[in-house]
């Protein structure tokens, strides 16, 4: 009995014990089946208008207000004061937060020199920042730097893998159809994957939220009901 118990207790010190966060986002983490493990990486996939942008803004939000920081990184070429200005009608946004924990870049510059440059730069932003959140917005920008389709996977398994080990979690969000096929390479190496859907039904516009992938975690299965207003995005279970 005493040989038993010894080795419980070396299982249990050897198997890594995951930090869960809180994504902010109502009843997001009860979808997931607990919350988002600290170091994931987490992919948001759907079409314009789905609330991607929104969903991972409000949840970068939440975590600088618990004191974390975040780099939010975007891949549009327009100024990062068009993303801003968006974010100020959500009442998640604080205007005090951006320049202390919350850093919002452009990442447009660096993918001219290649993704494996710019996966290094992400890396090395996210560390400079102190980043415990990073936030890629518009990843098919990156995607489309590089004819190669084998590119953007490594991009996202050289980020996702890195940061991760330093003990940050990402969010990538990314302009597809939920179930495109041409993801299924890149989406071997996300932890998470949302799925966004949106589209109008009897003259209304409907959007869902489906957990597609949840690796260690035992997530809600099927489409759930989303709600985007002036408060943000909230969740409504099926």
């Amino acid at each position: 009995m005493p040989d038993q118990v010894h080795e419980a207790v070396d299982k249990a010190e050897a198997e890594p014990v995951l930090h869960m966060d809180t994504t902010g986002v109502p009843n997001l983490d009860l979808v997931l089946g607990g919350g988002l493990s600290r170091g994931s990486l987490l992919l948001v996939v759907g079409p314009p208008g789905s609330g991607k942008t929104t969903l991972a803004s409000q949840m970068a939000f939440a975590a600088a207000r618990t004191g974390r920081k975040v780099l939010i990184l975007t891949v549009l070429s327009e100024p990062n004061s068009k993303l801003l200005a968006h974010l100020r009608t959500y009442r998640f946004y604080d205007q005090a937060l951006i320049g202390d924990r919350v850093t919002v870049l452009s990442l447009q510059q660096f993918l001219p020199s290649g993704l494996v440059s710019a996966a290094k730069e992400v890396v090395a932003l996210a560390r400079d920042a102190d980043a415990s959140l990073v936030v890629l917005d518009g990843f098919s920008g990156v995607r489309a730097a590089d004819p190669d389709p084998g590119a953007a996977r490594r991009f996202l398994f050289e980020v996702g893998s890195t940061l991760g080990v330093q003990g940050a979690t990402t969010i990538i969000t990314t302009e597809a159809a939920v179930w495109d096929p041409a993801l299924f390479p890149e989406a071997t190496t996300a932890d998470v994957i949302l799925g966004m859907h949106f589209g109008v039904h009897d003259e209304r516009q409907r959007r869902r939220l489906e957990v597609i992938k949840a690796r260690g975690a035992a997530h809600l299965p099927g489409l759930h009901g989303l709600d985007l207003s002036a408060s943000g995005i909230e969740v409504s279970p099926r």
